[in-house]
């Protein structure tokens, strides 16, 4: 969205946690953690598709038979083009893969991943994304899995939450500070 929208985007400051980057080579979690895998394109399909058997198969039974009998979330992924509105896999890409989209955001972003995220993997993370975006922000830590992050003594707190609140909440008073100055100097 940031990418596409570009200065017309009315977000002034975002925050991706845990993003998989390139979607043509993410989501291969079976190659190292195919327990893992199973678990989470069997809940894809128990919550996603069997829930929406109906709606699903109107638009094309042969994509539904498709991400019925995926194995892994990559072949889940490949699959389900056309009920995103897309006649081919890589036009899917084309218009939905993150990577073909981030040189052109133009707002603050900050990016959190962890080294042990099983689902957006480490050797994905594009450090490269900071030094060609100026107001890019790139928080990689040792541990916190996907989406986790707990911290304190019984894991009750979100690391993540906490840190991105924080980044928003000082981009939103930056923000707030320039225009009021902006205004001010218009004004006199």
């Amino acid at each position: 969205y940031l990418g596409k929208e570009a200065h017309d985007t009315p977000v002034r400051t975002a925050a991706a946690l845990c993003p998989a980057y390139d979607i043509k080579r993410a989501f291969r979690l079976a190659e190292n953690y195919p327990s893992a895998d199973k678990h989470i394109v069997r809940s894809m399909q128990r919550l996603f598709i069997a829930q929406n058997e109906q709606i699903l198969c109107s638009k094309s039974k042969q994509t539904f038979e498709a991400c019925s009998n995926a194995s892994t979330v990559h072949e889940f992924v490949r699959a389900h083009y056309p009920f995103a509105g897309y006649e081919t896999v890589e036009d899917y890409y084309a218009h939905n893969n993150p990577m073909e989209w981030v040189g052109k955001i133009v707002r603050p972003v900050l990016i959190i991943n962890s080294e042990d995220d099983i689902v957006c993997l480490a050797e994905n993370i594009r450090e490269d994304i900071v030094g060609s975006h100026p107001g890019a922000l790139l928080l990689r830590t040792k541990r916190g899995s996907h989406i986790s992050f707990n911290e304190g003594i019984f894991g009750t707190g979100c690391y993540l939450s906490r840190i991105t609140m924080d980044f928003l909440d000082t981009a939103r008073k930056l923000d707030l500070t320039t225009h009021y100055k902006i205004h001010e100097v218009h004004s006199t």
